[in-house]
Parts: C-alpha cells; sequence; structure tokens
C-alpha cells in the first residue's frame, strides 16, 4: 500500500532575496510568449524524454496560471489540495489565476546558452551534493513577468521563473525562482480575492499524479504565500531546487 508523502517547507526568515535580474535570461530575443488567459496553455515537445517521479514523459504543457504539467492540458484556476489524483502531474510554480489581458507577459523557451547550463548544473549539484553530479543536455525556461490577476486586474502583478533541466536519460530538476518584492498578490477575484489576496491563495509545489505523493511549500493555499519571496529550500532566499525525476526536495525527504 503506497503511503502518501507530503513535504512541508518552512520560512528561513532571511532578508536577502533574488532580484529579478538574476533570473536565467527570458524575452523576446530567446523565448516566445505565450499571450493572454484566452490562450491559457501551450504544449511543448522536449527533443529528449525526461522523467517525473520515476516516469518517462515527453510533453511539457504549460499553463498560464502558473503550471507546467506533462499528462494533462488543463488546469483550474482555482487551486486545489495536493496531493491530486486523476493523472494531474503538475510542477505548481504559482498555481494561481494568472490573466495578463491587463498587463504582464509569460515567456517560454529552450536555452541553448553554455553559461546558463552552467549555471544550472552548479546550482543542482549544490542543492544535491550527495547525488552523482549532474550535467544538463536540455534547460527550459518559462517566466511569469509582471503578470496581473482575474479579472484584468492591473495594480498588483508578480514575478516568478521555472527551470527545467534534464540529462536526457534519469535526472530531471525544477529551480523555481520568485523576484524579491514582486509577488503582490494570492488570489483571483473568482476564488474570494479582495484586492489581490484573501480566498483561496496560490498553491506552490509539485504533485506525482496519483493522490498520494506531492511536495508543498509551506504556506500555500494561505495568505502566507504572498512571503514566498522570502522563503527556500535551498538556504537562497526566492529559490527552491526540487529533484522531479524522483520527487524529492534538496534535503532528500
Amino acid at each position: 500500500m503506497l503511503l502518501r508523502r507530503i513535504v512541508l517547507f518552512h520560512l528561513l526568515n532571511i532578508v536577502t532575496c533574488v532580484p529579478v535580474g538574476q533570473f536565467y535570461h527570458f524575452g523576446a530575443d530567446s523565448n516566445t510568449r505565450l499571450g493572454n488567459e484566452d490562450a491559457s496553455a501551450v504544449t511543448i515537445l522536449p527533443n529528449q524524454t525526461f522523467y517525473f517521479y520515476n516516469q518517462e514523459q515527453s510533453t511539457l504543457i504549460l499553463h498560464i496560471n502558473g503550471g507546467i504539467s506533462f499528462t494533462n492540458s488543463s488546469i483550474t484556476f482555482t487551486t486545489d489540495p495536493l496531493p491530486l489524483d486523476g493523472d494531474r502531474s503538475l510542477l505548481a510554480v504559482f498555481w494561481a489565476d494568472v490573466d495578463t489581458r491587463g498587463t504582464g507577459d509569460v515567456w517560454y523557451g529552450q536555452s541553448t546558452d553554455p553559461l546558463l547550463f552552467d549555471r544550472a548544473n552548479t546550482e543542482i549539484r549544490t542543492a544535491f551534493p550527495y547525488q552523482a553530479p549532474f550535467s544538463a543536455t536540455q534547460l527550459y525556461i518559462f517566466t511569469w513577468d509582471r503578470v496581473g490577476y482575474f479579472n484584468s486586474t492591473v495594480n498588483q502583478t508578480n514575478t516568478f521563473q521555472c527551470v527545467v533541466a534534464t540529462d536526457g536519460q534519469l535526472k530531471s530538476y525544477a529551480i523555481y525562482l520568485y523576484a524579491d518584492d514582486m509577488i503582490e498578490w494570492t488570489t483571483g477575484d473568482n476564488d474570494g480575492g479582495v484586492n489581490g489576496t484573501g480566498g483561496t491563495p496560490a498553491q506552490v509545489g509539485i504533485n506525482k499524479g496519483d493522490g498520494l505523493e506531492a511536495v508543498i511549500v509551506n504556506g500555500s493555499r494561505t495568505d502566507d504565500i504572498i512571503n514566498i519571496a522570502s522563503d527556500s529550500n535551498v538556504g537562497t532566499p526566492g529559490v527552491f531546487i526540487f529533484d522531479i525525476s524522483e520527487g524529492t526536495s534538496s534535503t532528500g525527504e
């Protein structure tokens, strides 16, 4: 019998955070713009297969609502508690009711920059020193840049990023980054939010999709998630790194 496994991360109360200038490079010269809420998902076919919870995957589906899935092309704008079942494998980077009709862009692309590969390799090896040294062969960058929330709201915006790295064999990782002073809302109007907070706030973590296993960042689906840029599982505020091939945190849990 499988056991439900949830790992909660706790706030580190560290002041220094990640400025958006230290995000992995993104923008019109290297990425494609997803668009607005009316074009809510895009399917990306990597050059190589990769692994998520020890299952071979060949598709990345970017959702405007702050998530990346592998086997299901739809996630709701209202967050559900993890773990989710129904084969809903998911990277919940900042799963909430994003709406870019008023402001913001969502960028995605595959990097070939050797400097970014070196950076990802170094960050992952540092986070997982007990594993064999990782060498990425593919790097995908997904960035939600100054995005608003439903309904076409522009008074608060969020900026966050997910980098998916794989060696094309058995190991894959996800790096989540949250910009310093640039996480300003947690909830869309349809989720009971008032001025971007309250109601049902954002969810952050990873979900296997079997209803049993998930990794949940502390504060998810509470008002505290607005402080995500001051939190970390690797000692650098605003940065989380997960071994998504095994479904573990950098602590090995």
